[in-house]
């Protein structure tokens, strides 16, 4: 090569180097003003490769927080068959606003082929902190320090673990027990399935459960994760013993950078099954003073009674309610024992659930509305109610009263209606004058008809048809009221009538596109199905007792393996909703059919 033709190649490159270097800028997106105590991200961005010299200074007001997240990208586009490519690299720093004032925000710089290139100053203003935010972050603070006590080893010293933390290890019966699910990682991952706990034992009530990752940093043991919340929940013991939560399970492919420096750095993905320790968890049996009064009440309540009305006619209704208030297991409260008058109908209960459920129980009120017929007139009592509750905090149990109700009835208007006793009403039998008459006292000219009777083929016909018709209409009569008479009766018969309903309902939320409404309204088919054709209470509605209940039935096992897993389905798509429109269409097919098979052979 001559002489002259390598000066013009070096001239060329380093003029090349020279403009490259001066033609690149460190961009910064920060937010302009943030609260004291909150945590900044802040983005620097450079479309070359920095090497090892990226560097961010320090401002006092702004405390580092864990280490920089990086990140790449690169776009290519063909415009006419002329292809260009743009690289972007970007580093995103985690500040803490420690005091108010106006703040510069750290510079980046970096040199490349010699030269400095710095971001341009920006400033942060620091604000104090508004004190609604602030009381909201020392409760969330004080509810994280309650509830995260791990009641198993350190799991902390890998990358990627999780854990399932409870307040308390030991409980009463009917206790509540906040429980959270949580994953830590120092690197990036992707999610292929997860398996939530079992809690056998106990009866559940999700309080969050996000459609969505979020990450949030947290020190553990002195090193710094992101953490990601899967699931809050408050469990209730059913039984004493040692119960055990299940561990939590997470098969995932966790991202890796592999290279001795940034120009050979690549990404390896390695799948990894992730999986908690058990949580065990004492229950306690109740102390010594359980008395008749207690319907497994426990937390802190109190009760009231009232009705509409305190004077009113006979063969009308009042409505009654009966009121329980205050905090905890308000959702396994059954209907409390009243001793209404002996002379009063009384319909089956409407239950109003006014609660929320907290870490602390279900906190609110619960409400039972009777409607109430006085058939006879005069001065009746409701007695007053006496309900026993058991207090977790002094391990007692203590009495409440709700106040006994005086009901004035007075004489109603004569109705035809038929009581589902048979008796007679009191206040249908009327009396007039016209009810009596003198006795005719002049010869009486009598002829025997009992030849005509014995003879007459149509009297004889008609009498036979009214007799049988009597006879059947009292037996049909008396068969409504006895399946009527009995709930567990008649949720049985009208199991598979109401799962058609929640059918319908899920085809058009399918139709429309509707996920949420659509699983709700699937879950709501199979679940209130089987609820009440095996009469399954809430407090024991698990996939054992299911898969048990079912097996009692001598139901085929094709279809009981067929429920369970339609089961786990909808619990996973309350996380994890289906993506395509034809496994939808089959989790659909699935549960119709399997009610079909349940309905056929129990």
């Amino acid at each position: 090569m001559k002489p002259i033709q390598c000066i013009v190649i070096c001239l060329f490159v380093s003029s090349f180097c020279f403009f490259s270097a001066i033609g690149q800028t460190i961009t910064v997106q920060a937010p302009k003003v943030v609260e004291e105590g909150e945590f900044v991200h802040i983005t620097y961005s450079i479309n070359v490769r920095p090497g090892d010299n990226f560097k961010v200074s320090t401002v006092d007001g702004l405390q580092a927080s864990g280490r920089p997240q990086t990140s790449t990208s690169n776009s290519i586009q063909i415009i006419n068959g002329k292809t260009t490519s743009e690289y972007t690299y970007s580093e995103t720093h985690q500040f803490r606003a420690i005091r108010k004032g106006v703040f510069k925000i750290p510079i980046a710089s970096v040199v490349i082929d010699g030269k400095t290139i710095s971001s341009k100053t920006q400033e942060i203003e620091v604000v104090a902190a508004s004190s609604n935010n602030s009381a909201q972050r020392q409760s969330s603070g004080a509810a994280a320090q309650q509830a995260y006590q791990d009641p198993t080893p350190s799991s902390a010293g890998t990358d990627v673990f999780a854990r399932v933390y409870t307040n308390k290890q030991t409980a009463y019966i009917g206790e509540p027990i906040y429980v959270s699910i949580k994953l830590y990682t120092q690197k990036n991952f992707n999610i292929n399935t997860h398996t939530f706990p079992e809690f056998t034992g106990f009866y559940k009530k999700i309080i969050e459960q996000p459609q969505e990752l979020k990450f949030e940093r947290e020190v553990i043991d002195g090193k710094e994760y992101y953490s990601v919340l899967f699931q809050r929940l408050v469990l209730f013991p059913q039984k004493s013993g040692k119960l055990t939560i299940t561990p939590f399970k997470l098969d995932c492919n966790v991202i890796t950078q592999v290279g001795n420096s940034f120009w050979n750095m690549y990404n390896k993905q390695e799948r990894r099954i992730i999986e908690s320790k058990p949580v065990y968890i004492q229950v306690l049996p109740f102390p010594q003073g359980k008395t008749s009064d207690f319907n497994g009440a426990v937390g802190e309540f109190s009760i009231t009674a009232k009705t509409d009305v305190q004077t009113i006619p006979a063969n009308e209704a009042i409505t009654y309610k009966f009121t329980i208030q205050g905090i905890g297991n308000l959702a396994l409260l059954q209907k409390p024992t009243i001793d209404f008058p002996k002379d009063f109908e009384v319909y089956e209960p409407k239950i109003i659930d006014s609660y929320t459920t907290t870490t602390m129980g279900d906190k609110g009120s619960k409400t039972f509305e009777y409607v109430v017929i006085p058939r006879h007139e005069g001065n009746f009592t409701i007695p007053q109610v006496v309900m026993q509750v058991f207090n977790t905090e002094t391990k007692t149990f203590k009495t409440i009263t709700a106040d006994a109700i005086q009901i004035a009835v007075t004489k109603g208007a004569v109705t035809n209606q038929v009581t589902t006793n048979f008796g007679t009403n009191k206040e249908q039998i009327q009396y007039s004058a016209d009810d009596f008459r003198y006795i005719y006292t002049d010869d009486l000219q009598l002829h025997s008809i009992s030849s005509y009777v014995i003879i007459n083929p149509w009297f004889n016909g008609l009498f036979v048809i009214l007799v049988l018709g009597a006879a059947v209409y009292i037996f049909v009569a008396r068969k409504r009221i006895e399946l009527y008479s009995n709930v567990t009766l008649l949720k049985q018969k009208q199991a598979a009538k109401v799962s058609k309903a929640y059918l319908k309902q899920a085809r058009e939320f399918l139709n429309q596109g509707n996920d949420a409404a659509y699983y709700e309204a699937i879950s709501k088919a199979l679940f209130g199905y089987i609820g009440n054709k095996l009469s399954i209470p809430m407090t024991d509605f698990t996939v054992e007792t299911i898969a048990d209940t079912l097996h009692k039935k001598q139901v085929p096992e094709i279809i009981i393996q067929t429920c369970i897993e339609i089961v786990n389905q909808c619990e996973m798509a309350r996380y994890a909703p289906i993506q395509s429109i034809e496994d939808k269409e089959q989790l659909f097919t699935k549960t119709s059919q399997v009610i079909q098979g349940i309905e056929q052979n129990v």
